[in-house]
């Protein structure tokens, strides 16, 4: 059933069947054949989950000759294997030689070929070793039936670009996409039938596809603008393998003779290059991005190709600077040798970045950005609120409330002493409102943020439980069960800012 499919829907997800054997059980064909869509089944099934199409060795070795019919082959030097959208396995032996074809399958001749041309592996089974029927011959097509069944190959020649559709859903999908591509890219050839190196370096090897998802690292490519018949282009999405986060990317004009021109290319056209102006578009949330070319000349549109370097931005700070004015002063629970990797949410990094990065994770800050004795919100000397209270080294024992200043106000409302470790919950209030309820144990850093005076996710209160205290005693616990809490800071709510004076004070 795979070997000789029509349609993909025979690559749909589906439970397999195998046989079951037993003493005097009738074999036929449609037994044997079963056991062999068994295991090929679910090969195909672990290769396009696990690898998708791909090259997995060989393919650098190649040559291309046109006999004298102008019909053009390739010889395999080194042979090689690769996977197809389907799963299906491609296997070119050493010191093989193959037609080129089109797609339909008619010989690509010589005069045919132009710069680049993409060849491309595709699958293709072929029945061989006929032998007579011995019974049934209605069975075959013929009085002879094929014995063997030949996992073989063609060589297609396209002009079309290698580039596999963008998944927009960002999931990997159990079922083969019907409109999938089953053509395997493996090398681009020019008119003369020499090997393109720049084009052939799209082809995609398992062991280098694997490196870019794991290694933060820089990886590089090149975008081919062809035939522009606007000054301003724009690519699609490109994915460079580094994950979510902020990523930073380099962008130069190749030019013919392999030299790259980097920043503003406007002074190129002195030694006869383009006069082009280049630029990226970065989504930091799935940490992809675009390249843009502006032609400053219409008269002057034609095909460039615009190298690109990215890599991760520090990993574990942002890369914003906060102004000249502002401070940062280091959250007091961070100076606490006792206290290890807590993060504020939302909080800023040393760089003045708001949430720092590790393994583009977001774990929160530590900092948060002063002016006088008020505080810059997200770092934003312009917004400014009031800092109300920021608690010393001297430790505060809550039994049920506490009035901290400003409008803020936490308040007990329960101790759970048969857990380990203890717990209890608190409610944060603001003047009459209740904002939020937390339940915390020992060494538990709890925040508030709220979007304010046009900054979203303001940390404006933050408080570290450094113990809970409950008596054995029953009679005890709701008089002298308390909280201890540590190196809070609270700010206003009242926004001021630098052009219209000082800050309002709380009514």
């Amino acid at each position: 059933m795979l070997e000789n499919e029509e349609k993909k829907e025979k690559f749909t997800l589906q439970q397999f069947q195998r046989n079951r054997y037993f003493y005097g059980k009738l074999m036929t064909v449609r037994d044997f054949e079963l056991e062999q869509e068994y295991f090929n089944g679910k090969r195909y099934l672990l290769n396009r989950l696990t690898h998708g199409k791909t090259l997995l060795c060989g393919f650098s070795n190649l040559k291309l000759f046109a006999g004298s019919s102008d019909e053009v082959s390739v010889w395999f030097g080194d042979g090689g294997v690769a996977l197809d959208s389907m799963g299906r396995e491609i296997i070119v032996p050493v010191d093989m030689k193959k037609k080129v074809l089109t797609k339909d399958g008619v010989p690509f001749k010589r005069p045919e070929f132009r710069s680049p041309t993409y060849l491309y592996l595709r699958y293709s089974p072929a029945d061989s070793e006929p032998v007579r029927a011995a019974s049934n011959p209605l069975s075959c097509d013929e009085i002879t039936c094929p014995n063997r069944v030949m996992e073989d190959f063609e060589v297609i020649a396209s002009f079309d670009y290698p580039v596999e559709k963008e998944n927009e859903s960002g999931s990997v999908s159990c079922t083969a996409c019907e409109e999938a591509d089953e053509k395997v890219f493996f090398v681009a050839v020019n008119e003369d039938l020499s090997i393109n190196e720049k084009e052939s370096l799209r082809r995609h090897y398992l062991q280098t596809r694997q490196e870019e998802t794991v290694i933060r690292g820089t990886v590089t490519g090149v975008v081919h603008f062809k035939q522009p018949t606007v000054n301003s282009i724009i690519s699609s999405f490109i994915d460079p393998k580094l994950g979510p986060g902020p990523i930073s990317i380099q962008v130069g004009l190749e030019t013919e003779d392999n030299q790259i021109i980097t920043g503003y290319a406007g002074a190129s056209k002195k030694n006869g290059y383009l006069n082009v102006q280049l630029g990226t578009i970065l989504d930091p949330s799935s940490g992809k991005f675009c390249v843009k070319v502006v032609f400053e000349d219409e008269r002057e549109r034609n095909p460039i190709r615009v190298r690109w370097w990215a890599s991760r931005a520090d990993m574990r700070y942002g890369t914003e600077e906060v102004k000249s004015n502002v401070v940062l002063t280091k959250y007091r629970f961070a100076s606490d040798p006792e206290v290890q990797a807590k993060f504020v949410e939302n909080g800023l990094c040393e760089s003045g970045a708001k949430n720092c990065m590790e393994d583009g994770k977001i774990l929160g800050g530590d900092h948060y950005a002063r002016i006088e004795n008020d505080v810059a919100l997200n770092g934003n000397p312009e917004i400014l609120a009031e800092l109300v209270k920021e608690q010393d080294e001297e430790p505060k024992n809550m039994f049920s409330e506490w009035e901290i200043g400003g409008g803020w106000r936490l308040t007990v409302e329960n101790f759970y002493s048969t857990v380990t470790p203890h717990t209890a919950e608190i409610k944060l209030h603001f003047k009459k409102e209740e904002l939020k309820k937390f339940k915390v144990s020992k060494g538990d850093l709890i925040t508030y943020c709220e979007d304010i005076g046009g900054e979203k996710g303001v940390p404006l209160f933050v408080t570290y439980i450094d113990d809970i205290y409950i008596p054995r005693v029953k009679s005890l616990i709701g008089k002298e069960a308390k909280i201890v809490l540590k190196y809070t800071w609270a700010i206003s709510k009242n926004i001021g800012s630098l052009k219209i004076g000082p800050l309002f004070k709380d009514q």
